[in-house]
């Protein structure tokens, strides 16, 4: 190893170890959120975009296409499919949280109201009938299964056109590149259905 590559693993290992600012200015329970979810699955999953984004970059891998059409196809599939999976995780997270809470509130009423009296019994009562109301109102179980579909689909889209496997298997990129930015603005079109249909839902019920 050369002295420059050593010094540049230094400086990797060092910058590995500092927190970002938004950790060290976040309290316990933050930091713990920040590092959600864990990072055996985060390093995976960043890699995953990272080659994706290196096969788009590739013009021996990726041939027929060029500058302005692969970064069209960087904004609209690689940058959406990312942003559609993180999101589904951070629902995921939220919703786990809520229904977590709920559960443990649920089953304290019961001990509350065996050895204290009616107040803090009340009290844990309306905590949960709370908890259960916005859980009701934001529907998170059903937005990050929706948001999870979008990002699954979009995903496996990106890579057959990326691979010509699929739809596009008779295909060269060039050839599919329309066909291509045309299905992605379908399953945008379908999440939006879905989040509409989630709020629909919602209205009537109440």
């Amino acid at each position: 190893m050369t002295h420059h590559q050593e010094a540049a693993s230094r400086e990797v290992e060092a910058s590995a170890h500092r927190h970002r600012p938004e950790e060290e200015a976040a309290t316990p329970f933050k930091r713990l959120w920040l590092k959600w979810p864990p990072a055996a699955e985060r390093d995976w999953l960043k890699r995953s975009w990272e080659e994706a984004e290196h096969l788009l970059d590739c013009k021996q891998c990726v041939p027929g296409l060029d500058s302005s059409q692969r970064q069209k196809i960087r904004v609209r599939w690689l940058n959406e499919a990312e942003h559609y999976d993180k999101l589904w995780r951070q629902r995921r997270s939220w919703d786990y949280v809520l229904r977590v809470l709920i559960i443990i509130g649920a089953a304290t009423i019961p001990v509350l109201a065996g050895l204290t009296g009616h107040i803090p019994t009340a009290i844990a009562g309306g905590v949960v009938a709370a908890l259960a109301g916005l859980d009701g109102l934001f529907q998170l179980g059903n937005r990050w299964r929706q948001l999870r579909q979008t990002a699954t689909l979009m995903t496996r889209e990106g890579w057959s056109f990326l691979e010509l496997t699929g739809p596009y298997r008779r295909a060269s990129h060039s050839s599919a590149y329309l066909g291509f930015l045309d299905r992605l603005e379908e399953l945008n079109a379908v999440q939006t259905e879905g989040y509409l249909r989630v709020l629909e839902e919602r209205r009537s019920e109440k």
